[in-house]
């Protein structure tokens, strides 16, 4: 049961991974590419 419970959590952890890196990838690249263009 524990560890059924500890493989969903993962799950859960790399599902939530890989959405925020979806949404926020590509955000975080276009601050960095202004950031770039200011210097």
């Amino acid at each position: 049961m524990d560890r059924q419970l500890s493989a969903d959590g993962i799950g859960f952890a790399l599902a939530d991974a890989v959405v925020n890196n979806i949404k926020y990838g590509h955000h975080i690249t276009e601050a960095g590419l202004v950031r770039n263009a200011d210097h």
